[in-house]
C-alpha cells in the first residue's frame, strides 16, 4: 500500500473487515433507533397561520423587495414600513401576552419552572413567530416538550397527549389574545382619533341635548315661544358677525406667525448692514391699514343688507384689492434691497397680515355696534334669542363632529387592517422531534466511518508488523 488512502485501498479494507463494518454500522443504528424511541424526549409543534390584508398602498415594488428579505431587515430596507404586520407581529412576541398566556395555562408548574420570569423565558424559547411581508402572512409556532416512551413519569399523560393539546391551545391562545388587545387597545393613530372624536361626539351630543332643554324650560318660565322677525334677524346677524370676527381673528395670527418666521430667515439671508439703508414706510404702511380698517367696515355694513352683486358692494370690494396692491408697492419698496428668493412670499403674506388686521379691526366694530342694538333689546327676548343662537351652534358643532367621525372611522378601516386564521391550529397527530429514520441513518454511517477507521488502523498495524 502507499502512503495515500484511496478507494481502492478503502474497498480492500472493508473487504477485509466487513464484520467488523457491519456489527459496528447495524449496532450504532440499532442502539440510535432504540434510544431515540425509547429514551429522547419527543416534542409537538402546533401552528397557527393568519392572513393581514394588505392595502393598495402597500402593493408597491418597494414592499416587494422587502417581503423577499429576512423578517429581521425586512423593516429596515429602502426605509420600507411593513405597517399593520409588523405590528401585530410585536404584540404576538411581546413579554405582556406571553405573561398573561404563562397565567391562563398554568405553564409554570406544566412546564416545571421555578419563578414565571423563567416560564416567560421558556415560553419564548418554545414559540416561534414566522413572517411573511410579501405573502401578508404571520405564522405561530407553538412546540412542547413531552417525555420518553420509557420513562417512569408521565406528566403529559399516555402518548402525551396533554402535551400535544397544549400546543394547540396555546397557539390558538396567541391569535386569541390579539384579537382581544387590538380591540381593548388604541394602537394605531387612527384609532385614537376615532376614540377622540367619539367622545367629543358624545359630549357634543350632551351639550345640545342639554341646551333644546334649557330652551323648552325658558319658553315654559317666560312664556316666549317665537321672536319677531326683526329680532330673529338681528340676533343671527350678530352670530353671523361673531362667526367671522373669529375667523378672521384665526386667519390674522396664523399671518403673524408666518409672518415672523419669514422675516428672520429674510434678515438671514440679508447681506451685512442692507438692513440698514432700507427706506422707513411706515407712514405710508400705517395709512394704509388705516383706510383698508374703514373700508372693511364699510364692507361689513352693506354686506349686512346688499347682494355681493351690488354695485356699491363691487365697489368697496375694489377699492380693497387696489389698497393691497398699494401695500404691496409700499412693501416691496422696502424690502428691494434684500436678496431675491423668498421676499416675494414675504411680502404677499406681510399683505395678507396687514389685510386681515383690518379686517379683524373692522368686524370687532361691527360686532360692538350690533351688540349695542341687542343691549336694547327686552330681556326676555335676549335671553330667548342668546339660547336660539345657541342651539344654533351646538347643531353646527354636533354636524361638524358627526363629519370628521365619520372621517376617522374611514381611515381606522383603511389603517386597521383586520386579519383572518388562514390554517387554524390542530392537534399534532405525530412527533415533531427527534426523527427516528434520520438519527437511525445517521448512526449507521458514523458507525460505518468508525469501522473503516478501525480497519485503516488494524491494516497498517499490521502492514508494519509484516515489514519488522
Amino acid at each position: 500500500m502507499t502512503e495515500e488512502l484511496t478507494l481502492h485501498d478503502a474497498l480492500d479494507i472493508a473487504k477485509r473487515h466487513w464484520r467488523l463494518l457491519v456489527v459496528l454500522s447495524l449496532g450504532s443504528a440499532g442502539l440510535a433507533a432504540a434510544g431515540t424511541l425509547g429514551f429522547a424526549p419527543r416534542t409537538y409543534e402546533s401552528r397557527t397561520t393568519l392572513l393581514v390584508a394588505q392595502s393598495s398602498g402597500k402593493n408597491s415594488m418597494l414592499s416587494a423587495l422587502s417581503g423577499s428579505l429576512p423578517a429581521e431587515l425586512s423593516g429596515l430596507a429602502l426605509g420600507v414600513d411593513g405597517g399593520p404586520i409588523d405590528t401585530y407581529r410585536a404584540i404576538l412576541e411581546s413579554d405582556r401576552l406571553r405573561r398573561l398566556l404563562v397565567k391562563e395555562f398554568d405553564l409554570q408548574r406544566r412546564l416545571r419552572e421555578e419563578t414565571p420570569e423563567a416560564t416567560v423565558r421558556e415560553l419564548d424559547k418554545l414559540t416561534t413567530v414566522l413572517l411573511d411581508n410579501k405573502a401578508g402572512t404571520l405564522t405561530v409556532r407553538v412546540t412542547i416538550p413531552g417525555t420518553p416512551r420509557l420513562s417512569r413519569q408521565r406528566s403529559w399523560g399516555v402518548n402525551d397527549l396533554e402535551a400535544r393539546t397544549l400546543s394547540t391551545a396555546v397557539a390558538k391562545a396567541y391569535l386569541s389574545r390579539l384579537e382581544e388587545y387590538l380591540r381593548e387597545n388604541t394602537v394605531f393613530q387612527a384609532q385614537r382619533n376615532r376614540e377622540f372624536l367619539e367622545q367629543r361626539l358624545h359630549e357634543v351630543e350632551a351639550e345640545l341635548r342639554g341646551a333644546e332643554n334649557a330652551l323648552l324650560a325658558y319658553q315654559s318660565t317666560e312664556g316666549v315661544t317665537a321672536l319677531p322677525e326683526e329680532t330673529a334677524t338681528l340676533i343671527e346677524r350678530h352670530a353671523k358677525l361673531q362667526t367671522e370676527q373669529t375667523m378672521a381673528d384665526v386667519e390674522h395670527r396664523q399671518a403673524q406667525e408666518q409672518l415672523a418666521v419669514l422675516r428672520k430667515r429674510v434678515k438671514a439671508q440679508a447681506k451685512a448692514g442692507v438692513l440698514d439703508s432700507f427706506p422707513d414706510s411706515r407712514v405710508v404702511v400705517e395709512e394704509i391699514r388705516k383706510r383698508l380698517s374703514e373700508l372693511e367696515v364699510e364692507l361689513s355694513a352693506k354686506s349686512q343688507s346688499l347682494a355681493p352683486s351690488h354695485p356699491e358692494v363691487r365697489t368697496l370690494t375694489r377699492q380693497l384689492e387696489e389698497l393691497k396692491a398699494q401695500l404691496k408697492a409700499e412693501l416691496e419698496k422696502v424690502y428691494g434691497h434684500a436678496e431675491e428668493g423668498i421676499v416675494a412670499g414675504m411680502i404677499d403674506v406681510e399683505v395678507q397680515e396687514n389685510a386681515a388686521a383690518a379686517k379683524l379691526s373692522a368686524l370687532k366694530q361691527v360686532v360692538g355696534a350690533s351688540q349695542r342694538r341687542l343691549d336694547h333689546l327686552p330681556d326676555a327676548m335676549m335671553g330667548f334669542g342668546r339660547l336660539r343662537r345657541t342651539i344654533g351652534l351646538k347643531q353646527q358643532v354636533f354636524a361638524l363632529v358627526s363629519a370628521e367621525y365619520e372621517r376617522a372611522r374611514i381611515s381606522e378601516a383603511q389603517e386597521v387592517v383586520p386579519f383572518l386564521t388562514l390554517d387554524p391550529a390542530e392537534v399534532p397527530v405525530r412527533k415533531k422531534s427527534p426523527s427516528t429514520a434520520r438519527n437511525t441513518l445517521m448512526a449507521f454511517l458514523l458507525g460505518g466511518c468508525l469501522a473503516l477507521f478501525v480497519g485503516v488502523l488494524r491494516t497498517g498495524a499490521q502492514l508494519r508488523n509484516g515489514s519488522a
